[in-house]
């Protein structure tokens, strides 16, 4: 699906999926592919925090992964800071080429900090449209 048909076909989410659209625009792209990703936290209505991937590292990456490199939803979640963040809702995005949007479900990694930031609701794009994943604090899992 195209960028312009996926936000003209999902009013209900276009505002925050445009945000981390210009956010991927941002990121020159990661892979054989260049694939990138954009991700916004909102919190009361409102964006607190943007990012993208990047070949840029962070010292508590090192910590989870042998490839400690920024994706979209842990530089977002970085720069705004992981104690900061409960009850946010986290939008992520991946433009493929010719403009067309692909899978952006957070990999391991980035599960691992949306659960430690106690991060309520995460939007991911679909080849198709969105997804949606209510993480809850009793079970810890996303």
């Amino acid at each position: 699906m195209i960028i312009g048909e996926f936000l003209f076909n999902n009013p209900e989410v276009r505002r925050p999926f445009e945000a981390a659209y210009t956010a991927a625009l941002c990121s020159g792209g990661i892979g054989q592919g260049k694939f990138r990703h954009g991700a916004v936290i909102i919190k009361d209505n409102t964006i607190i925090s943007a990012g993208f991937n990047q070949y840029k590292s962070h010292p508590t990456l090192i910590t989870q992964t042998k490839f400690p490199y920024l994706h979209a939803e842990s530089h977002s979640m970085f720069k705004y800071g992981l104690d900061r963040l409960e009850g946010s809702t986290l939008y992520v995005i991946r433009i493929r080429s010719q403009e067309h949007i692909g899978l952006s479900k957070p990999c391991f990694v980035c599960e691992y900090f949306i659960k430690e930031a106690n991060i309520k609701k995460v939007f991911y794009t679909t080849n198709e449209g969105y997804n949606a994943i209510y993480c809850t604090n009793q079970t810890n899992r996303i």
